[in-house]
């Protein structure tokens, strides 16, 4: 008999920076994460492609990181782009599978990510 566990799928609705290999930086939200991928919303002008590399940086709450600016950072590719009309405000949902992420501190006191990628 042959078990598959699904991963454990959390809505959550935080701030998230998308880079692209190609430098290109759009900032959004996320919709729902697990421990392989994570569901996000951004502006429809970035072009991002199915299996496009991409580095993410999720910013988490302070509830959770004790007050201190921590993000979740992750390396992956694009596995899906919701074919839905775009949502009233312009923005188009997207699925990243993850190959690695960490949790690095931010040195900006807002919390964001001032990243070097690729």
């Amino acid at each position: 008999m042959k078990i598959q566990l699904a991963a454990q799928r959390y809505e959550v609705h935080l701030p998230i920076a998308v880079w692209a290999a190609n430098q290109n930086h759009t900032d959004g939200v996320t919709e729902s994460m697990s421990s392989h991928d994570i569901r996000f919303s951004v502006d429809d002008s970035v072009r991002l492609q199915q299996g496009s590399p991409i580095m993410l940086f999720v910013s988490l709450p302070s509830e959770l990181t004790c007050g201190k600016p921590i993000q979740l950072r992750a390396s992956g590719q694009i596995v899906e782009i919701e074919s839905h009309p775009l949502s009233d405000d312009g923005r188009r949902t997207l699925v990243a599978a993850m190959d690695w992420y960490d949790f690095v501190r931010s040195t900006d006191p807002q919390g964001k990510a001032e990243a070097t990628v690729f």
